[in-house]
């Protein structure tokens, strides 16, 4: 290629999944075809136009630098009044047909795909010798395999002229080119997907209220900010703080939570459980926390030697929402159970890594030792590992 590309798609595979590449490709082209199938949505554009507004509206203050270098860039395709509203706002009144020939290039005759990936190692290594990684790209059509490859046969294992990376490069299947080029069996194949490959729905969280609380401070602020207030009246076992921006006075909340659980580090493989459930959480909230990624709420949950630690954050008119839903979600885990399988990709993924720990740079090891010595109750990475590599002691039963 010449450096860039319309659109690209990113997938990162569990072994189950680097097994099946052409079940994985199905699912990215057959979501294409739901897309073109669907055409310009108006919907989806007012929706999109509304969040850039919000973004350009509240955006956080910059260098003057980047500011200098937005407003070049701006003027190349703007007139000097829309030179830094321009690239970052949508069109009140767009001809949304313009679109349609960039959704018909979502084709997979215009594509490239490339799968990196172990299991080339014995392949490339019996061609070519050497252990310096192996890519495996397919394309359309052989006169773009040969630009994308320079010299060479299809199929046939080569070596990259700079790094000496070994790859080869070959077409898409025929039959799979076949049925991914019928747009409609192919968005009727991603209706029958679980759960099925559809655009999204409106977003739940789009604010629309930025009302600011809170008179701002009668002078400049002062040099030591007052600490956070602590709150009366709380329920038992709750502990609450809290602080009234009057400085920056934007319609932003941050919210931290500390749930306090003793028995969360207790041990090597309470760590590591406590561990394993934030990302099942986090795994469990995918449903919903695209939409409110794109509508300015942010979240995290980590454990900590204390319990768990769940940060909320951006904009205050549907913060409380994204809140509410998390701590459901919380409680829903609890009652309903963890998916063994998903406990399965999790548990592989946080033991791959804890071997890749061990490839650190030296001195992060020796900080990680030294502050394993310091600290009066740290448990080890090696204790993690043996307790993660006991399929039998760590599964969703634990």
């Amino acid at each position: 290629t010449d450096g860039w590309s319309l659109f690209t798609v990113q997938v990162e595979l569990t072994d189950a999944g680097d097994a099946e590449v052409p079940r994985v490709l199905d699912a990215v082209f057959d979501f294409c075809a739901v897309a073109r199938a669907a055409g310009p949505a108006p919907a989806i554009h007012a929706e999109l136009r509304e969040l850039a507004a919000l973004g350009f509206r509240f955006q956080e203050k910059g260098t003057p630098l980047a500011r200098a270098q937005h407003a070049a860039t701006g003027l190349r395709h703007y007139p000097p009044a829309e030179a830094l509203s321009g690239p970052l706002l949508y069109a009140d009144d767009p001809d949304l047909s313009a679109l349609s020939p960039f959704l018909d290039a979502l084709a997979p005759t215009r594509a490239l795909a490339q799968h990196a990936s172990q299991r080339y190692e014995e392949e490339a290594g019996a061609a070519l010798g050497g252990n310096n990684g192996a890519d495996a790209g397919m394309v359309a059509d052989a006169a773009t395999a040969a630009g994308e490859g320079g010299p060479g046969t299809l199929g046939e294992w080569r070596r990259e002229r700079w790094y000496g990376t070994r790859f080869k490069v070959d077409r898409f299947p025929e039959a799979s080119l076949k049925r991914w080029a019928d747009v409609e069996a192919a968005a009727a194949a991603a209706a029958a997907f679980d759960p099925p490959l559809a655009l999204p729905e409106a977003n739940p969280f789009v604010p629309t209220d930025f009302a600011v609380r809170g008179e701002p401070l009668p002078g400049p602020p002062p040099t030591f900010a007052s600490p956070p207030a602590r709150v009366a009246g709380t329920p038992d076992g709750v502990t609450l703080w809290h602080k009234m921006d009057r400085t920056f006075r934007q319609p932003r909340l941050a919210c931290y939570l500390q749930l306090r659980a003793p028995g969360a580090y207790a041990s090597p493989a309470c760590a590591v459980l406590t561990n394993l459930f934030t990302k099942l959480l986090s795994d469990d909230l995918q449903a919903f926390s695209y939409h409110a990624e794109v509508a300015g709420l942010h979240y995290s949950c980590y454990n900590t030697a204390r319990g768990l630690a769940l940060k909320v954050s951006g904009y205050s008119h549907r913060l409380p929402k994204l809140l509410e839903a998390i701590l459901d979600r919380v409680g829903a885990l609890r009652g309903e159970g963890l998916r063994e399988d998903r406990f399965a990709i999790y548990r592989e993924q946080q033991a791959l890594d804890y071997r890749n720990f061990w490839h650190s740079q030296p001195y992060q090891l020796a900080d990680y030792g030294t502050t394993h010595t310091l600290e009066a109750a740290k448990w080890h990475v090696r204790e993690y590992q043996t307790y993660l590599g006991d399929e039998t002691r760590c599964s969703v039963g634990a």
